[in-house]
């Protein structure tokens, strides 16, 4: 056995690789795609100093310790530009489209086979802790069920100028020529300005200004909560110190969406979870959905689209999902919807990275991840009749079909990605 420690760099960033000789060249070159996503079948490994390429073949012990890491399709994609510069003015149309269309099916068996070399290399460094999975989505499975209650929904309803948005909606399906839209286009139209009038009454908290005399604070660190402050579900509380007359002024990160409703402000946690509360309080069906690195957002079932629909509140951003991976350009590992009748994995719906994704899922395999959430969805529907559970049986089966569709289209050109608010 030979310890060695390898630099690989690949682009701009230098990875720093621990590895024993005696575990292969495979297991080299799956250590570098958990690092970097680029599937084994697609690496080109050269020694800095000398560009000689490193392989099966290689003497591991002995190459050395500085490595560079090219991508073969990033290679590929470049050639042909170059050769469309020079062969352009002989080529015909068809050709470039024939061309084209090998092309994306190409794409597509990259695509499949590294998906199959990402759960092959999860078998070896994903845990099996689907407790801890469990531990994070539990919490969420209780919170839904407070968008049920009917004070709650209607201590929200008397805040929203309801007469309002329901013009504004039919202004909206006006302007789209549909002068007599059906009672589910109207819910649509709704739906979307609740959403906009929810990012205009929510107040996002980055740092709160003083309670004395409404200047600039600076963050001290947590506090303990107050049983009034522990009764809306605020166990962390931040404690923030006035830059002018040195005052602590208290941000309860406050769980209970009744309190939101009257604070109406809050970071991303805060505004989905009140957010989705307005959702139920007018009926949509909805979900709360978490996103392991950190963001979270609603879903609510379109009857106009037929489908479930991102809703971003904080954005006031609808119907957008790739908003995350395209336009903040974040890792995506596991996003959860979490609602009264179960919680689902819809990762797939925010990403065309799923080979990618699939390296940064960890925390369990996917069958043991697929057995928790089963586990977990027939606990919420327990007490529903066999006919609400046919149904909602057709629509899982129907949404898994959509994802899996949606995975493999490249249809995403007419998507815009706003910032971050």
């Amino acid at each position: 056995m030979v310890a060695r420690k390898f630099l690989v760099r690949h682009d701009d960033s230098t990875f720093a690789v621990d590895y024993d000789t005696d575990d292969g060249f495979e297991i080299f070159q799956f250590q570098l795609f958990f690092l970097t996503s680029i599937p084994p079948e697609e690496q080109k490994i050269v020694g800095e100093d000398n560009d000689r390429i490193v392989s099966d073949d290689s003497d591991l012990a002995a190459v050395s310790d500085k490595l560079r890491l090219v991508s073969i399709t990033a290679e590929e994609e470049r050639k042909p530009e170059k050769q469309e510069e020079t062969t352009s003015s002989t080529a015909g149309a068809g050709k470039l489209d024939a061309g084209t269309s090998v092309m994306s099916d190409e794409e597509l068996a990259r695509m499949l086979q590294a998906e199959k070399e990402a759960l092959l290399l999860q078998q070896h460094v994903a845990y099996e802790n689907s407790e801890k999975f469990e531990e994070k989505i539990r919490p969420y499975v209780s919170q839904v069920l407070m968008y049920e209650d009917p004070v709650r929904q209607e201590a929200a309803r008397k805040t929203v100028p309801v007469d309002n948005l329901e013009e504004k909606a039919l202004v909206s399906l006006a302007k789209e020529g549909n002068l007599k839209p059906s009672k589910i286009e109207q819910d649509h139209a709704f739906l979307l300005q609740l959403l906009f009038w929810f990012k205009r009454s929510f107040s996002w908290v980055h740092e709160p200004p003083c309670d004395g005399c409404g200047n600039e604070t600076t963050g001290q660190g947590m506090g303990n909560a107050l049983p009034s402050e522990i009764q809306y579900g605020a166990t962390r509380v931040e404690l923030y110190r006035c830059n002018s007359c040195s005052r602590i002024t208290r941000f309860p990160r406050y769980n209970d969406p009744l309190k939101l409703v009257e604070t109406s402000k809050g970071r991303c946690g805060e505004w989905a979870n009140c957010f989705t509360l307005y959702c139920r309080a007018f009926g949509y069906e909805s979900r709360l959905v978490l996103d392991f690195t950190d963001h979270v957002w609603t879903e609510c079932y379109s009857e106009v689209l037929g489908r479930w629909m991102h809703l971003d509140p904080c954005e006031a951003i609808y119907d957008r999902p790739l908003l995350y991976e395209k336009g903040w350009e974040k890792k995506l590992n596991y996003v959860t919807a979490i609602a009264k009748d179960g919680v689902y994995d819809v990762t797939k719906r925010y990403t065309r990275k799923w080979h990618e994704v699939l390296s940064r899922r960890t925390i369990t395999t996917e069958s043991s991840l697929a057995s928790v959430l089963a586990s977990m969805t027939k606990e919420c529907r327990r007490n529903y009749t066999s006919q609400v559970l046919s149904v909602l049986e057709e629509r899982d089966n129907i949404e898994r079909e959509a994802l899996e569709r949606d995975l493999r289209s490249t249809d995403d050109a007419s998507i815009s990605f706003p910032g971050v608010t």
